[in-house]
């Protein structure tokens, strides 16, 4: 049961967002703020610009001041102040989780991370970095685009929950140098260089370096409180090292895009049998792409876009066992290529068709000491699609679309998408949504795993049907508010399991899954210098053949938050969210959650300072202000039935422009 103090926090934090000192005279920046993040053009919803309302899917979007205001750091702490989104961290990886679906280790798979409009997930795992192994610093994004239900009619694999696209600040935001100086709990320290600017008239040159490391510390495991485990303690075993650059040149509509970033991460939890003390299992991952984009307008009528590119992956793990290195190592190199057509046929239809042509040039993993664990599953994928979109009234559109994906390695994959959106007046818009996703079965899935995994060549796709209503209302001068009905059927879930007979592991198709479930959010805003949201989400998210709810799924999430500006002196963000207990792998279920987070920030050119402080700013956020101990649910890896989250904990950054 959510705490009465839970309810009356929100409530206040969205009341003091949007309600004015006056109720005379304050209109007009209400509206204005408010439709300035309504008009947000985004691309991830059609792979063409568009607003939220248009959009033909339930959106969100994360400003560059959203991330600002809250001092969100990674991915994973922007995502969990969304709706519908919760993440769980096992002291190496963060998970994200969508509408009651977060199944343990599953790499983010399920879920397509863009950066830029090209996938991060790479083709060994599936997989997708959301948490500090991103190595995307989130000041240097202009906004996140969130596309809620199947993404697979545009993207393809892995679009099943959404489809998050990170986009980048042009060089003409805050041009010029700067760089950054980072501190913080548990031994935390960092910098980063970067600049953006024009360099000559007609291109645009930003390019941007960080490098960050912690110390960690220390946790205490009950279920290695033993004399030969160091009582259960986790001593100097949550260490991190990371760095990342990240560069673009753009001109005449070509954009020349890199980045390449590598973390390596201590082990604490005596994953996967690991030894709990002496030297300290880890692993390294590394992800990188090179990208050359041609956006031009051919003419009134029509826009092509088309894009070549080289992705890059590596890993490597040392898990140590009685002494013994057990490394293994994974490389991902992929090389593409895609084109599409965006044509207004008539000045109510607009066409879009396009395909892409993938080959994973290698996709290796090695094993030592793991006879015959040494495999190369090359892989080549060609995809076509088309949409239509109809706007049969003023107020009526329609959206149809297919893709079609033909695998060397797997089955092939259809995946349908329809939309009808309603827009009555200016201030309401419905939306009714039904689009059919898949996951192909990944390289590591299927390989033969030696002495640890066994193979599984016979895994078969995922596949999932979503249905959603969407209503989104202007309730007020300033006050936004959608809600959301979803339903999804899964068939063929992929999982890790454990083979009765032998004990390895073994990836199956070991079921079906559907979800129930509804969402709320209010959005206010009052101009540009107070913002708030207030969101409950719930899911019903059950395993068709267990008959109960799904593992790692809450049934219940409620969050808030306000974003203040005082007088252009500094700048305080709060952040609150309740999660219902999660079921866990081992039967047992985790306590409720309730955490507040809270940003201060001072910026930079203040009228009552001079000099070399005019161009300071400083960020100061408190993570779990009330120090609430929480877990979320381990994998089948873990010892633990659930992972102990942080508690209070600092993080600082100051900041200079050259």
């Amino acid at each position: 049961m959510v705490r009465t103090s839970t309810l009356c926090l929100t409530g206040l934090l969205l009341g003091a967002a949007v309600t004015p000192g006056s109720a005379q005279g304050v209109s007009d920046p209400l509206v204005l703020g408010l439709d300035s993040l309504l008009n947000t053009k985004i691309s991830a919803a059609a792979k063409y610009e568009q607003t939220s309302s248009e959009a033909a899917s339930s959106v969100s979007i994360i400003t560059a001041e959203d991330i600002q205001r809250h001092g969100y750091q990674t991915l994973g702490q922007a995502l969990a102040a969304t709706r519908g989104f919760y993440v769980s961290y096992d002291r190496n990886y963060a998970f994200l989780g969508a509408r009651g679906f977060s199944r343990p280790s599953d790499y983010n798979n399920r879920i397509l991370i863009l950066l830029d409009g090209n996938a991060v997930n790479e083709g060994n795992f599936g997989g997708a970095p959301v948490g500090t192994d991103l190595g995307v610093a989130m000041s240097s994004l202009e906004r996140i685009e969130i596309v809620r239900g199947p993404g697979s009619a545009l993207y393809g694999t892995g679009a099943i929950f959404a489809v998050v696209n990170l986009v980048s600040k042009g060089a003409d935001v805050q041009p010029g140098a700067r760089g950054a100086v980072r501190t913080g709990s548990y031994g935390a320290r960092g910098g980063s260089l970067g600049y953006r600017g024009a360099p000559r008239s007609g291109l645009s040159l930003s390019f941007e370096g960080t490098w960050d490391g912690s110390d960690g510390q220390d946790h205490f495991y009950p279920e290695y409180d033993a004399p030969e485990s160091n009582f259960g303690v986790a001593h100097n075993t949550d260490w991190e090292r990371r760095w990342s650059v990240n560069g673009a040149l753009a001109g005449d509509g070509l954009t020349l895009h890199g980045r390449y970033s590598s973390r390596t991460k201590a082990i604490p939890t005596g994953a996967f049998e690991t030894d709990f003390v002496g030297a300290t299992s880890q692993t390294r991952d590394a992800y990188g792409f090179v990208e050359l984009k041609l956006d031009r307008a051919l003419d009134v009528a029509r826009f092509l876009s088309a894009r070549t590119y080289l992705n890059t992956f590596r890993y490597g793990g040392d898990y140590l066992t009685e002494g013994f290195n057990w490394p293994d190592l994974a490389r991902n190199d992929v090389i593409g290529t895609e084109a599409a057509l965006h044509w207004d046929i008539a000045s109510s239809n607009r066409l879009t068709f396009g395909g892409e042509a993938r080959r994973d040039l290698v996709a290796r993993y090695s094993a030592a000491g793991q006879p015959g664990v040494d495999q190369n599953l090359p892989n080549t994928v060609l995809s076509a699609y088309v949409q239509d979109e109809h706007q049969l009234t003023r107020s009526i559109s329609l959206l149809a679309g297919l893709r079609h994906d033909s695998y060397h390695t797997s089955q092939d994959a259809t995946s349908p998408r329809l939309a009808a959106i309603f827009a009555p007046t200016t201030g309401s818009t419905f939306k009714l949504l039904y689009g059919s996703a898949f996951r192909a079965p990944s390289m590591y899935e299927v390989m033969d795993g030696g002495q640890l995994y066994k193979a599984n060549p016979g895994l078969q796709p995922e596949r999932a049907t979503t249905m959603e209503a969407v209503w989104q209302q202007r309730l007020a001068p300033g006050l936004l508010g959608t809600a959301s009905l979803f339903h999804y059927d899964m068939k063929g879930l992929i999982d890790l399991t454990v083979d009765p007979v032998d004990s390895l592991y073994l990836y199956r198709n070991v079921g079906d899954a559907r979800a129930d479930g509804f969402e709320l959010e209010m959005q206010g805003q009052m101009g540009a210098t107070v913002t708030g949201y207030l969101s409950y989400s719930y899911q019903d998210a059950v395993d068709r053949d267990a008959g109960r709810r799904l593992t790692n799924s809450p049934d219940h999430m409620l969050k808030s938050g306000a974003a203040f500006d005082v007088a252009a002196s500094f700048g305080l963000g709060l952040d609150s969210r309740y999660e219902s207990g999660r079921l866990t792998l081992a039967g047992t279920e985790t306590e409720d959650a309730f955490v507040t987070d809270v940003h201060v920030s001072v910026p930079a050119r203040q009228a009552n300072v001079h000099g070399m402080l005019q161009r300071l700013s400083l960020s100061l956020r408190l993570n779990n202000v009330f120090d609430a101990s929480f877990a979320t649910p381990g994998g089948v890896e873990h010892r633990q039935a659930a992972i102990v989250q942080d508690g209070r904990n600092l993080s600082a950054e100051l900041r200079y422009r050259f």
